[in-house]
């Protein structure tokens, strides 16, 4: 097989396991979304699917654009020996955490244009419903209005965040954007089929933050993560809510069932 016909395969079956994993291993999350989910890391010690760190904040190379984010092994204490830029810069710090999530659904409160997903209502609320079903990595901000709280209450109070389903919300838009996590009253805890099948396709946060560094930013040559779109203009691709059916009531939300298990991993 020539090496173009190689490249095709491992392509190709790299899309297939996005897509069945909705889309990537990166969780996006829209201006008033509702993420249903379960942890896959359980907050134990030693957790290699949860972690805080610090990360080098560059300086935005344009209006409306964000900032340059850069992991730093020095200030996260897992590297105390690395000849990091941004320590020798000055750049500023930011606190950031990342952790895997089993996600079941995304509710979108709208709909951009070209999207199609079915309407459900949740806690008399209409929403549209896209399926995931597969792991998803969220690495986002641990300032002091972060769910980080939530997250160490939740692990305190239960002992190991995988007893119970989550509801992940957002709310504003750009620099504007909060974000609140819930325990799902009643739910149950993770199936371990889920763990099961979830495990072989991940791989440690830590690792995920070392990738970072290939492409290591300076004050000359910054290198943007990305992390999300910049603060968006007013949407004018956004379709506002109408109701299906001529206002027929949308069916309750459940959330999706297990897919089929894999051996496939998302690396």
């Amino acid at each position: 097989m020539s090496s173009l016909d190689e490249a095709r395969k491992k392509i190709e079956e790299r899309r297939s396991q996005q897509k069945a994993a909705g889309g990537g291993q990166d969780l996006w999350i829209r201006e008033n979304d509702l993420v249903i989910a379960h942890f896959l890391c359980s907050g134990g010690e030693n957790d290699p699917y949860f972690d805080t760190y610090v990360s080098h904040e560059y300086p935005a190379k344009g209006q409306g654009q964000w900032p340059s984010l850069k992991y730093c092994p020095v200030e996260s204490g897992h590297d105390e020996n690395y000849d990091c830029p941004g320590c020798k810069d000055g750049i500023k710090t930011k606190d950031r955490m990342i952790m895997w999530f089993w996600v079941y659904d995304i509710l979108h409160s709208t709909l951009k244009q070209g999207e199609s997903f079915p309407q459900v209502a949740w806690n008399s609320k209409s929403y549209f419903r896209r399926e995931v079903n597969g792991p998803k990595v969220w690495d986002t901000s641990a300032w002091r209005e972060s769910p980080l709280d939530d997250i160490l209450m939740l692990g305190a109070q239960l002992g190991s965040l995988h007893k119970t389903r989550i509801n992940l919300m957002s709310t504003g838009s750009g620099m504007q954007k909060r974000f609140k996590l819930y325990m799902e009253p009643g739910s149950p805890p993770i199936d371990p089929a889920i763990l099961e099948q979830a495990i072989p396709m991940i791989k440690p946060v830590v690792e995920i933050l070392r990738e970072q560094l290939a492409g290591v930013a300076t004050v000359a040559n910054p290198v943007t993560l990305d992390y999300g779109p910049a603060k968006a203009a007013a949407p004018s691709n956004i379709l506002p809510y109408t109701p299906a059916g001529g206002g027929a009531a949308a069916p309750a939300y459940t959330p999706s069932a297990v897919v089929t298990p894999s051996d496939k991993k998302l690396f």
